[in-house]
């Protein structure tokens, strides 16, 4: 895999749970998945934003719209691009976005479980 990875955020809606956001990373088995409350656009005005761990998702929603759990639900593309990861390790990830809103460096750093912290440092 090159240095340029492929992003996207969805927003996402299901009947039986409120509005949020998937933040999708390109890695080697699929997409890394991280679900938000706020949309991309308030990730980068808080500087810290809660991240939650789920599922990893196939490949093919990097560019995927429309409806998904059978109907129950639809996702929309929000934003997209590309990433670098900058650095890894079991605390901390450093990641360069470069799309349509995500711009800058951010961190994520691992509080507990599958819960990190999202955070925007800079330009």
């Amino acid at each position: 895999m090159s240095d340029q990875r492929k992003y996207v955020i969805q927003r996402h809606r299901k009947q039986a749970q409120s509005l949020h956001w998937d933040l999708m990373l390109e890695s080697f088995d699929g997409l890394e998945t991280y679900r938000f409350d706020s949309p991309p656009e308030q990730i980068t005005v808080n500087r810290k934003n809660t991240a939650i761990k789920i599922l990893t998702h196939d490949i093919k929603f990097l560019t995927y719209q429309g409806l998904v759990n059978k109907g129950a639900g639809s996702v929309k593309i929000a934003d997209n691009g590309t990433f670098q990861l900058l650095e890894c390790s079991e605390q901390k990830t450093t990641l360069k976005f470069q799309g349509q809103i995500l711009k800058g460096l951010f961190e994520m750093v691992h509080i507990k479980n599958d819960t990190y912290s999202f955070n925007y440092l800079q330009d």
